[in-house]
């Protein structure tokens, strides 16, 4: 019984807690997971069936987003080429009106 836990240990029958007991977590879960996934197939399979158009799920572009945000880099003054340029703000009353 070298690596029990509390004495739950799924070798040893006179141990073992039940379905519901630590020792098959792992295994629960995937098993979930599969007689999950196997629904949702058959509820899209009938879907289809039944001429029900299902909208997957799209692929996002949020991390190659971020890596555009943190990857900016903001252009240096052309007049001192050292400072970096920073919006300060928009500029009210101009002479000429777009448009």
């Amino acid at each position: 019984m070298s690596g029990c836990f509390r004495n739950h240990c799924p070798d040893n029958p006179d141990t073992r807690s039940g379905i519901l007991s630590g020792c098959y977590r792992k295994q629960n879960i995937e098993t979930a997971k599969q007689l999950l996934a196997q629904e949702t197939e058959n509820q899209k399979e009938e879907a289809l069936e039944d001429g029900i158009r299902i909208l997957g799920k799209q692929d996002t572009v949020w991390t190659e987003i971020l890596e555009c945000i943190q990857n900016f880099r903001q252009p240096n003054c052309p007049v001192s080429k050292k400072g970096r340029l920073r919006f300060a703000g928009l500029v009210k009353d101009v002479p000429w009106e777009p448009g």
